[in-house]
């Protein structure tokens, strides 16, 4: 074996653990005392499936230290491409179990409050309280839990980052409070079945719709209520928003909250960015889900 390919030793085990030296490289972009901020903030996460878990990963490596987490699923083998915790070993365990092992793994001194009970209004307040910021990794379909969680976050004075990945692109927003509600946004009413609420979110998230130009987007793709997806796009999620609770948390940075939308595409190497005043209630986001839906019903999946 020659001296460029030799295997490099293994470091020593028997390091104690330190959290400054953990997170010793932020140094330079992010001070001593906003590095303890972090440490000492409580981030919720409703969902631990494909951008959830990722989330929770990679706001441990940030530093963070307490969280609360929610998702009373387990583990299956279609979890696989793209769900941080789905291993060949990890299925039918639960999620929030699988994510708690991984997250205190990166830093040992993380303290997880694990929810094995699905998010409803009557433990929503709970699940919320002494948080500061909420990360929303919840299903596309559950548009009503989402409507809840956001409500009663709005009226707790809590900040919500939500982050969606669609083919290769992504679309993230951020709620805070006092500011246009998820409802008003999305223009969601309790009359719109979940699927038509599951299209205004995605309409909502990502008015610039790029990923139509390759997603197919047959009957056949849509079966079972869901989108393709990809794992890379759920990484690409979790960076996005893991920087807008950063910048939430310490204050570095400008945070764009709703009615702006941000939205990247990989694939075609394209960012757009706005402002959608009135969301989907703005005259050419009803002209887009109209003819959205309009073409859903022609392929039998919208009532």
């Amino acid at each position: 074996m020659s001296a460029a390919t030799q295997a490099i030793p293994i470091t020593d085990a028997t390091q104690p653990w330190s959290y400054d030296e953990a997170f010793s490289r932020h140094s330079g972009l992010i001070s001593p005392e906003q590095q303890q901020k972090l440490r000492n903030s409580c981030v919720a996460i409703a969902g631990m499936g494909g951008v959830g878990g990722s989330h929770l990963a990679t706001l441990a490596r940030l530093g963070i230290t307490r969280f609360r987490i929610a998702d009373p699923d387990h583990y299956d083998v279609a979890n696989t491409n793209r769900q941080y915790g789905a291993k060949a070993s990890t299925v039918g365990e639960p999620k929030v179990e699988v994510m708690s092992k991984i997250a205190r793994d990166i830093n040992p001194e993380i303290e997880i409050d694990a929810w094995h009970r699905p998010l409803a209004l009557d433990n929503c307040h709970e699940f919320l309280d002494g948080v500061d910021v909420l990360l929303d990794g919840m299903d596309l379909l559950k548009t009503d839990v989402r409507r809840t969680v956001f409500k009663v976050a709005a009226e707790q004075g809590t900040h919500v980052v939500t982050a969606g990945p669609f083919g290769f692109s992504i679309g993230w927003m951020v709620f805070e409070p006092g500011g246009i509600g998820f409802d008003d946004y999305f223009d969601m009413h309790d009359g719109q079945t979940p699927f038509e609420q599951m299209l205004n979110f995605i309409g909502g998230l990502t008015p610039d719709t790029l990923y139509l130009k390759y997603m197919d987007v047959t009957k056949e793709q849509f079966t079972d209520k869901s989108i393709p997806s990809l794992g890379l796009a759920c990484q690409m999620c979790a960076g996005v928003a893991a920087t807008e609770v950063t910048k939430i948390l310490i204050g570095v940075g400008r945070v764009k909250a709703a009615p702006y939308y941000f939205q990247f595409d990989a694939l075609l190497q394209k960012f757009r960015h706005g402002k959608l005043r009135g969301g989907n209630r703005h005259p050419k986001q009803r002209l887009k889900l109209w003819l959205a839906k309009r073409q859903f019903r022609k392929m039998g999946l919208l009532d």
